[in-house]
């Protein structure tokens, strides 16, 4: 069905999404930090691993439960923030000043991390004081992510925080007491008191306490559902709360027997997984959790409901709405992950895939869907996301089988395994069955080519941040200059792979999950939880960005430089440290005399593939703490303004970039240089060689509307995207969207409260960006004529 045929959603549908965009039917603050303090209190001197069980059972034993009118899928969803965490800190502080119960939210889920960031600055409510007293006196069971801590040209990370995904499948196949009845029998065959038999044992005692606790958390909902049909009126409505009642008494504890009650023990199971990344205390409750390739686990039970009569296509739509509207009222980027090939090779495009196109379509909230493509995809399925991305949806992002599956297997994963890969977070790739770590660290490139133009200083403070690498007045060639610069990429990436080794060993034990380590293969089997390397592959995934700007500074330099001699490299230097005062003439040079990457030139694109190939090829060298490798991601992690503009942190570059101007994001083109056209900028992109970054990429172009117009905008935008690919790009977001409409909702933001757009890698309502970035997108927006 063509999307631009689609009838509106169900009456139901438009009530619940009504009340999601309001929030309405969310937990109230408050609740689940009491539960979780009480039960620290009672388990202390027991095992990490128990405690986080006990944690978790608290909660799902205690916690009020909740079903609202209209709803058929249940579970009450936590809000933890109506746009990414990755925005500025200054949004997120106006946020909280202007809405303080977001402060409540934060002492729910990170006491420690309300602590530091808000301090006593919340309303006076006993029990949370209580809740605050306790944590004050209590360690931090994990060492804070050091990734924001700049010791400039690098930022380490790496700890298990969010950004992966359970494996849904095998829940939907055994169930969680299927999963219990595992650790069961596992636990029965331990006879010795030896250190690892005592370590297996504590993980299998953990795994059953939480897989009793799910059950109940189901069978709590079925129960509270029955007394509503006890006492409903409406015999409509009585029968779908009878319909829930079978349902939650069945999952997630029991197998999925048919679609209604699979979609039901998917939400729960996602559910439950951020009540656990709550507890773990990632700031705000963590971020990044993805449903994997919904598609592909769904539809087993839509074929044989449709088949057998029990559903009909339009019944199994209004139920993956309700899902996108559940997952909406929580937060942004829940990941799903649509289309591609099944493990064996063939492609697995499925009636499921449209479904979630055309739910995505009709609903028009924000959702974080990815669409895999590969040679093979029907050119239905193409058309039908291209017909989402010409609605100005911004999804879904568009993923390269061809590229993506093969980087995943020069990275060590068994073919199988790399042809199911899906996307957690924005962008990053992962693996079933893996604890992959993606968003853990990386380096700052950008200012590694600062430290090689200055002998290894800062520009802006003079500190001795690299290695010395020589006086650039004194470089005789261009390829000394790129030595240097090596160098300093060399050094940046093994401080930074140091430091994430360095936290990633302090992890273990520390803060155990048991839940995920209940899901993820290899891990009940080896009697390790996922943070100690029980996960079939293990890996971490740091980023590098700002390949553009690199590309247009070092192509400035080779050709006014060293082969035009219009300007020497100590005056280059001096108008870099100064910020081009006086020296506009020389700037002006920079940006219109030199090549720019964007524009299919040689020239510059190859300068872009050399930098980012050296530092996938650096990072080939090391292994993680756990054993395993890294996978390079390519990928601007935060705020864009925040990057150069607000901070003034990168000084000003030979591209003709000023200290205060934000740099270019990710793989994409500095704005206003791609002056060829989205087909020329794409090819620059495309050169890049992608099989060496398997921890994925972000790239995302502006489309004018004018540019995909008419009955056959679609198949221009596909026709684009399949030139993309087949040259080896390895992804693709599109916003079409003029500048105009964006000046006009920053003007006017009550008439556009539906207007959405890409930001750096998840999609929103472009009136709840900052004006900063809302004024980003514009600028880069401008840039872009289509065609």
């Amino acid at each position: 069905m063509a999307l631009t045929t689609l009838v509106r959603c169900t009456d139901r549908v438009e009530r619940l999404k009504e009340r999601a965009l309001a929030f309405a039917d969310c937990r109230v603050p408050g609740e689940r930090a009491v539960l979780v303090t009480k039960a620290f209190r009672e388990t202390e001197g027991l095992p990490m691993v128990i405690r986080n069980a006990k944690a978790l059972e608290k909660v799902l034993l205690e916690e009020g439960v909740e079903i609202f009118d209209d709803e058929l899928i249940v579970g009450r969803p936590s809000r933890y923030h109506f746009a990414h965490r990755g925005l500025s800190e200054k949004l997120e502080q106006k946020l909280t000043q202007e809405h303080p119960e977001w402060i409540l939210d934060a002492i729910e889920h990170n006491p420690q991390g309300a602590l530091r960031s808000w301090g006593r600055r919340v309303p006076q409510r006993p029990e949370l004081e209580e809740v605050l007293e306790y944590w004050r006196g209590v360690a931090p069971h994990v060492p804070r992510n050091p990734g924001g801590v700049r010791m400039r040209q690098y930022r380490g990370g790496g700890l298990l925080r969010a950004h992966i995904g359970p494996n849904f499948s095998k829940v939907l196949r055994t169930g969680f007491n299927g999963i219990k009845a595992e650790a069961e029998a596992r636990l029965s065959t331990l006879k010795t008191t030896g250190a690892e038999d005592v370590r297996k044992r504590t993980l299998y005692e953990a795994i059953i306490i939480v897989c009793d606790a799910i059950a109940e958390y189901g069978r709590r909902h079925a129960e509270l559902a029955r007394r509503m049909a006890e006492e409903e009126e409406d015999p409509r409505r009585r029968a779908e709360l009878e319909r829930i009642v079978k349902t939650c008494a069945w999952v997630p504890a029991n197998p999925a027997r048919d679609f209604y009650e699979a979609i039901q023990a998917v939400y729960f199971t996602h559910l439950i997984h951020l009540i656990v990344w709550g507890l773990r205390g990632c700031r705000g409750g963590g971020c990044g959790y993805a449903l994997g390739r919904l598609d592909q686990y769904l539809y087993p039970y839509y074929e044989r409901d449709l088949r057998e009569g029990r559903i009909t296509r339009e019944e199994a739509l209004e139920l993956i709405e309700c899902l996108w509207v559940k997952l909406y009222a929580a937060y942004d980027d829940q990941h799903t992950m649509i289309g591609g090939v099944k493990p064996d090779g063939t492609d697995g495009t499925n009636e499921v895939s449209h479904l979630c196109l055309e739910a995505t379509a009709r609903l028009g909230l924000p959702r974080d869907l990815g669409a895999r493509i590969h040679k093979g995809t029907p050119r239905e399925f193409l058309l039908k996301a291209c017909e989402a991305l010409k609605l100005g949806l911004s999804v879904p992002v568009l993923y390269n089988d061809d590229v993506i599956i093969p980087a995943q297997v020069r990275k060590g994963a068994a073919l199988e395994d790399a042809r199911d890969y899906f996307v957690v977070g924005c962008v990053e790739i992962h693996l079933p069955n893996a604890d992959v770590r993606p968003m853990a660290g990386g380096i700052d490139i950008i200012e590694c080519l600062e430290l090689a133009l200055n002998d290894g200083r800062c520009m802006i403070t003079g500190e001795q941040l690299g290695p010395k690498t020589g006086d650039p007045a004194g470089f005789k060639s261009f390829d000394e200059l790129m030595e240097a610069y090596k160098g300093q990429i060399s050094h940046a990436t093994r401080l930074q792979v140091a430091e994430t080794v360095k936290l990633q060993l302090s992890e273990p034990g520390k803060f155990p999950v048991p839940f995920l380590s209940a899901t993820i293969d290899d891990c009940m089997a080896r009697g390790l939880d996922i943070t100690e390397g029980g996960a079939r592959y293990n890996a971490t995934s740091p980023c590098i960005t700002g390949i553009a700007c690199v590309a247009d500074s070092l192509a400035a330099v080779k050709r006014l430089v060293f082969e035009e001699r219009r300007v020497s490299m100590g005056e280059l230097v001096e108008a870099l440290r100064s910020n081009f005062e006086g020296r506009e003439e020389l700037r002006q040079m920079l940006i219109n005399r030199a090549p720019k990457f964007g524009n299919d030139d040689d020239y510059v694109d190859l300068l872009a593939r050399e930098v980012a190939s050296y530092y996938c090829h650096e990072l080939d060298k090391y292994r993680d703490a756990r054993g395993g490798p890294f996978r390079p991601l390519i990928f601007q992690a935060h705020d864009p303004t925040l990057y150069g503009a607000i901070e003034g942190r990168i000084g000003a570059t030979p591209d003709g970039r000023r200290r205060e101007d934000p740099p270019p994001m990710s793989v994409q083109p500095s704005y206003g240089r791609d002056l060829s056209g989205p087909t020329a900028a794409l090819k620059s992109v495309a050169k890049i060689d992608y099989l060496l970054t398997a921890g994925g990429i972000s790239n995302i172009i502006e489309l004018h509307p004018t540019a995909v117009s008419g009955e056959k905008g679609a198949a221009t935008l596909a026709a684009l995207i399949r030139t993309y690919f087949d040259l080896g790009g390895s992804q693709v977001a599109v916003n079409v969207v003029g500048p105009e409409a964006l000046r006009e909702a920053q003007r006017h933001p009550e008439r556009y409260r539906s207007l959405r757009v890409r930001v750096f890698g998840y999609s929103d309502y472009f009136v709840n960006l900052d004006s900063e970035v809302q004024e980003y997108l514009i600028q880069r927006a401008s840039s872009k004529v289509g065609g």
